[in-house]
């Protein structure tokens, strides 16, 4: 009888582990795709072009069809101290979005700098 109550101890042992495991995991990658919506936007409002991390030699319909997504995550976000907080975002977002919409797609993709070494 005890080697089975082992067994089983061992059991669900290795079920608690795997689920915090699991469960470590799906947070690590839930806040890094959160900070990195976050950072996007910043870095679109600081420089008024897409992140380099969008790529350079994307076309200008995609970059506009990543801005409207990187909206659309605000929109349900929950992680805003109020509303005001998400309405003005929200806002800048949407005038980048037109202002986008007239600008070249040269303009809207980060140059590369010249780095002398």
């Amino acid at each position: 009888m005890l080697p089975i109550l082992v067994l089983l101890a061992l059991f669900l042992l290795g079920v608690v582990l795997i689920i915090r495991f699991v469960t470590r995991f799906a947070e690590n990658l839930t806040g890094n795709l959160v900070t990195e919506h976050f950072r996007a936007a910043e870095f679109i409002l600081e420089h008024h072009q897409a992140p380099e991390s969008w790529g350079r030699a994307a076309a200008k319909p995609q970059l506009l069809k990543r801005l409207d997504k990187l909206i659309a995550f605000f929109e349900t976000c929950p992680f805003f101290e109020d509303e005001e907080s998400r309405t003005s975002l929200l806002a800048q977002l949407h005038a980048e979005h037109v202002a986008w919409e007239a600008k070249p797609v040269e303009a809207i993709i980060p140059q590369p700098q010249n780095r002398c070494i």
